[in-house]
């Protein structure tokens, strides 16, 4: 009876269809058996991830996103050694993985102690298709940068900034773009005419006018990755960073069982020239781009890692028309925007919101917040424009 549950269970994932299977946690000798008369399934080490990335990883978005970047490379004739792709991480300064240690038989407890400072340091890193890793940007919490945070032998093309949280903005974002994507990749390239193509995601810091400005003085054509499919499509996220936190667990961990208190900036700084190695190899450099499928260029390998999530029907209530009198919007239509046009119809759309009882509160304040948006991406517009 208790055989035919756990396989009633296991019968509702599609073996057919999919590579990853998940199975419920029975005994290792059950599992061994059940894999035994199942030739074709086996186990895989599951990873966490957000929900909004699996739902919202359609094939369609994914198969456009790779018609534009065939389209592009083909249309400008960019060269292998031209096209890159960056992206942020972050670490907390004294937090590493868990790892295999060697214990006495008689020892009970198996933790391992870390110092526990949790502060928040990020890094933006690049690659190229040719196997090239661009000097990084390291963006420490503080106020004010202190030599004293890195060391004095350190290469003069990684660069270091500070945030008093230690996060990534818009001005770290065009630092990063001037200082080390955009020198380093001209003297790469054998004519500094040749055009560039970077892949990056949608993060906020990427898309300021001032980043598009110098991305369109510079030859350099952005290809954004579309919402929630960074896990897919970025080589960096795909590959390199899982190894690079993984080599920098290592290299910390030799330093923390040593028993120091306070593991200094400066001393993380160390830890993570020691892991840059291991993680941006030739080989690894290589497995990135190819898991993302951009080179060699191959769409399966990305849409056959999508497991469509199986459609949840709701009831459908029908919808309450409120009749409100008409907006005038024929003149925001019209091309170029007028500014003036655009305030003055979302000062009467705020007003109609104000004055309906029936709207619930959420909903006028979600209005409220897109009038303003519409209003700031409208001026930063007309400035990428200019």
């Amino acid at each position: 009876m208790v055989e035919a549950i756990r396989i009633q269970r296991i019968k509702k994932i599609n073996t057919d269809e999919s590579e990853h299977v998940l199975y419920p946690k029975f005994s290792k000798n059950w599992v061994s058996q059940f894999l035994k008369r199942h030739p074709n399934l086996h186990t895989v080490r599951g990873r966490s991830i957000e929900a909004t990335r699996i739902r919202e990883s359609f094939p369609e978005v994914l198969k456009k996103w790779f018609e534009e970047f065939k389209r592009v490379i083909e249309e400008l004739g960019i060269d292998i050694e031209n096209i890159y792709n960056m992206d942020e991480t972050g670490f907390l300064i004294e937090t590493i993985k868990t790892s295999n240690i060697i214990i006495s038989k008689d020892t009970r407890m198996k933790l391992q102690v870390t110092p526990g400072r949790q502060e928040w340091i990020s890094v933006v890193e690049c690659i190229s298709i040719d196997r090239v890793a661009i000097s990084p940007l390291i963006i420490f919490k503080g106020e004010r940068l202190s030599d004293a945070w890195y060391p004095d032998d350190v290469d003069e093309s990684w660069k270091f900034s500070c945030q008093p949280k230690g996060w990534t903005t818009n001005f770290h974002g065009l630092q990063w773009f001037q200082t080390c994507f955009e020198p380093a990749t001209r003297e790469r390239s054998d004519d500094a005419c040749k055009p560039r193509v970077l892949i990056f995601n949608g993060h906020e810091s990427h898309l300021s006018s001032e980043f598009l400005a110098h991305a369109l003085n510079n030859n350099i054509h952005l290809l954004m990755l579309p919402p929630h499919t960074s896990h897919l499509l970025q080589p960096l996220n795909a590959e390199v960073f899982g190894l690079l936190k993984s080599a920098m667990s290592k290299c910390l961990d030799r330093l923390i069982q040593t028993g120091i208190a306070r593991l200094e900036k400066v001393e993380w700084v160390e830890k993570y020239i020691e892991a840059c190695p291991y993680a941006f190899t030739q080989s690894n450099i290589d497995d990135a781009w190819h898991e993302a499928g951009l080179f060699p260029f191959s769409r399966q390998k990305v849409l056959r890692k999508i497991i469509d999530p199986p459609s949840l029907e709701r009831p459908k209530t029908p919808p309450t028309i409120v009749q409100q009198p008409t907006i005038p919007f024929h003149d925001v239509k019209s091309s170029p925007l007028d500014a003036q046009i655009l305030h003055s119809a979302n000062a009467h759309l705020n007003r109609m919101v104000q004055e309906c009882t029936e709207l619930p509160t959420p909903a006028c304040n979600y209005i409220r917040r897109v009038t303003n948006f519409a209003e700031e991406f409208q001026a930063e517009l007309a400035i990428t424009r200019t």
